[in-house]
């Protein structure tokens, strides 16, 4: 037997229940469903526009930042560039280069490195230097030309000036001289060095050679003091012919110090590169690698020559990507500084790195909130379901209660029908009124069944002209029917005939006496 058929048997108010339950049970699945694909598209579409959107906002906001810190690199060297120029004019007027018939600033008597009175020293990193007043150094001290000694005369008149123009960022500030190759520097401190001697040093021909405009050397660690810094210099030019260079020894922490304070998201950093690859300023991460450090040593910070090659011949707004020895993952901006007021000389690259991990963390993140946001979501709906669906059931429970009650009415008016087919009265006590309680619900079904109960009461009346009596047939009719068609004659004698012997028969019997049309 089939489920059919044994929904059949159940009564009407399980039906009703089970179809309705089910009902309301697909639908609650339909609509979590659909909220489930709304939710996943939603998803979707916010997490792949999101994806581009926030990583096109971050690459912009690592560029922009490189950019701005290359500007502020490229004003602070261009501040270093404007001071050895007014320096350089200030040596020019001091030698007698000018529109004054005596010397603007009366010199002092020079003082010699060696010579340095003691009542103007300090003792200052194991070393006694003056503040006071600048020293000369030369390595033909002892046997100066004529031209040299005028040359100390003249210059000495700087010595006034030079604790004015000193400033903290400077380790010294101080002029080389082609005449007899003398130095004149400040602060001033005892040289412990016999044959030292200005035209050698880069900061001195590199100004020689560009004589057009500033200098600045490679970083470098000084061999007394051990601090890193680097120098800016420019050629002093009298009748066309170098004549001497102005210079200062500017500390690196003065940028890095910067630099390194700052830092992008959780451990992003800026690196300042120079012009031939050596590595300014560094994050504390980088500080095991050692010095000089150049950004291409590829065995240190996974950057190849080849690499860095690509990256300054890009534009700052590109992203380039590399991977450190520890196999981290980098996204950098490189971004070029060019201190030079009519020039377009690059001096050094300012890099913007920031963890790839890092770099993504705000979408991970927004991904992680909308996937929490999406379970919330979808609980809740969950949640509102179940519970319309058991305050669906409940009401089912009691609509079905009151309906199965009218229905049983229904049932049991028919069954008492049903239960006196046999009798000609089959309406016989039948009453209506518990059925008209459920007109209110169901009138078209009341008035069905009082239709069809007044169509059974006339045609009980119709068959009352027979007089059947108790039953419906009467018997007297079915026997005398009966009688008149198998006895008391047959085609082939006048005895009773058996059925067992009869039943064979039947069809010529029918033909004959046409008993079954």
């Amino acid at each position: 037997m089939g489920i059919r058929e044994d929904y059949k048997k159940w009564p009407i108010r399980r039906q009703l229940q089970t179809t309705f339950i089910t009902t309301a049970l697909i639908i609650v699945g339909v609509l979590i469903t659909i909220t489930q694909f709304q939710l996943d598209w939603l998803r979707d579409k916010m997490t792949d526009k999101s994806d581009s959107v926030t990583q096109d906002a971050l690459n912009n906001h690592i560029s922009i930042l490189g950019q701005e810190m290359a500007s502020y690199v490229q004003t602070e060297f261009a501040g270093y560039i404007k001071f050895i120029s007014i320096f350089k004019d200030l040596e020019l007027l001091i030698l007698g280069h000018n529109q004054y018939s005596s010397p603007p600033i009366v010199p002092s008597s020079p003082v010699w490195h060696d010579n340095i009175p003691s009542s103007i020293e300090v003792l200052e990193d194991g070393i006694y230097v003056t503040y006071n007043t600048g020293v000369f150094y030369s390595r033909y001290a002892s046997s100066l030309s004529t031209d040299g000694e005028t040359l100390v005369a003249m210059d000495a008149a700087m010595d006034k000036l030079y604790p004015k123009m000193f400033m903290e960022m400077f380790d010294s500030i101080y002029a080389g001289f082609e005449t007899d190759e003398i130095l004149h520097f400040y602060p001033g401190y005892k040289f412990n060095v016999t044959d030292y001697s200005p035209l050698t040093r880069e900061w001195y021909y590199k100004a020689h050679d560009n004589s057009s405009w500033a200098a600045i050397t490679q970083p470098y660690q000084d061999a007394g003091s051990l601090k890193w810094m680097f120098t800016i210099s420019q050629a002093i030019v009298i009748d066309n012919a170098v004549y001497g260079v102005v210079a200062a020894d500017i500390l690196l922490t003065t940028i890095t110090e910067k630099i390194n304070s700052v830092v992008i998201l959780d451990s992003g950093f800026l690196l300042l590169v120079s012009n031939e690859g050596l590595v300014i300023s560094k994050p504390a991460s980088w500080k095991n690698m050692g010095d000089p450090l150049r950004i291409y040593e590829e065995s240190k910070t996974g950057i190849s020559e080849t690499q860095w090659n690509s990256f300054i011949e890009g534009s700052s707004t590109d992203i380039q990507k590399f991977t450190d020895i520890n196999g981290t993952e980098y996204h950098m901006t490189v971004s070029k500084v060019t201190p030079y007021e009519n020039l377009s000389n690059i001096t050094h690259y300012l890099c913007t790195c920031v963890k790839q991990k890092e770099a993504y963390k705000p979408i991970s993140d927004m991904k992680d909130n909308f996937r929490d946001t999406y379970d919330a979501i979808f609980w809740v709906i969950v949640a509102i379901a179940i519970v319309t669906f058991v305050i669906t059931l409940v009401l089912i429970y009691f609509a079905t209660k009151n309906l199965s009650r009218d229905l049983k009415e229904f049932e049991l008016l028919f069954l008492k029908i049903v239960n006196r087919g046999l009798f000609p009265d089959m309406t016989k006590k039948i009453s209506l009124e518990r059925i008209q309680k459920a007109r209110d619900f169901m009138p078209t079904l009341v008035d069905g069944c009082e239709k069809y109960i007044d169509n059974l009461k006339n045609k009980e009346e119709e068959f009352s002209f027979f007089e059947w009596g108790d039953t419906r047939p009467c018997d007297r009719f079915l026997y005398e029917n009966w009688c008149n068609k198998i006895y008391p004659f047959n085609l082939y004698n006048s005895k009773e005939m058996s059925w067992r012997f009869i039943i064979p028969k039947l069809e010529i019997i029918s033909n004959s006496f046409n008993l079954f049309k």
